[in-house]
């Protein structure tokens, strides 16, 4: 069966092209489903009347929401060098097409090219198991993805509380944030807000039973919760119908002609 496989982190701004961002860091999400149904128009409509009675104070917010989106893409996208020298789409500033003013919906925009610890792991990955060298890129690899995962929960933290005052947050989400952060963990509202789902990094090497106790308090309060991985699968295409959506053929269709004919 072919398919194609849209996935990873990109980034997206109307009148603009999708951005991929590259090389993403080894972290884990947590998403948490509130089930309180979202109402976008009513979401809308809250912040346009915030925006024409507090024009100055708002306009000020998206812009800090914009830099956060700017700052959380330099986190994440982190292209690597090809070995013949060139770059796979690498351009200089590293922003592309997304170089002007970003939209405050988004949290991945791209990141200046560089050249991090990680090209490291990937060039001596191949040498031997056990080689020192090996062992100071895993660990500066680990050291890197923690710190990369506290600035990106500064950053969810701080969006976070840019859209609540905005006035686009909900007791339920609320709810979620304080349990969260009780475990050092800071989620952000996805969509317009006013319920539906938050998500958050988790730090690397969080331990299981740590993982296992956040779900259990999450769901004791009735949400959903995944943790997946950074830029996993996402939306499918398939080049034709997948078998497990044939349609079943019954078993008195299965005779062949050879045995009507017998």
């Amino acid at each position: 069966m072919s398919a194609k496989f849209v996935r990873g982190v990109a980034s997206f701004k109307p009148g603009h092209r999708i951005e991929h961002l590259k090389n993403l860091p080894d972290l884990r999400v947590i998403l948490v489903n509130s089930k309180v149904e979202r109402n976008t128009a009513r979401m809308v409509q809250t912040v346009k009347e915030r925006l024409k009675k507090f024009p100055e104070v708002v306009d000020a917010m998206f812009g800090s929401i914009d830099a956060i989106s700017l700052e959380a893409a330099k986190i994440l996208h982190r292209p690597l060098l090809e070995e013949n020298g060139g770059g796979d789409g690498v351009q200089e500033n590293g922003l592309g097409p997304l170089g002007g003013e970003q939209d405050h919906h988004s949290l991945q925009p791209t990141r200046t090219a560089s050249v991090r610890s990680s090209s490291l792991s990937s060039y001596v990955g191949g040498g031997k198991r056990n080689s020192s060298a090996s062992v100071i890129s895993a660990t500066s690899e680990k050291g890197e993805n923690v710190d990369t995962f506290s600035k990106l929960n500064d950053l969810c933290r701080i969006n976070n509380q840019l859209l609540i005052a905005l006035g686009v947050g909900h007791p339920k989400v609320d709810l979620i944030c304080t349990t969260l952060a009780r475990y050092g963990i800071h989620p952000k509202m996805t969509g317009a807000g006013g319920g539906g789902s938050v998500f958050a990094f988790l730090k690397p090497n969080t331990p299981q039973t740590l993982l296992d106790m956040i779900d259990g308090e999450l769901r004791s309060h009735g949400f959903e919760v995944w943790q997946p991985p950074l830029g996993g699968p996402g939306v499918v295409e398939h080049q034709r119908r997948p078998e497990l959506f044939q349609t079943p053929v019954s078993s008195t269709q299965c005779s062949t002609p050879a045995s009507k004919h017998k």
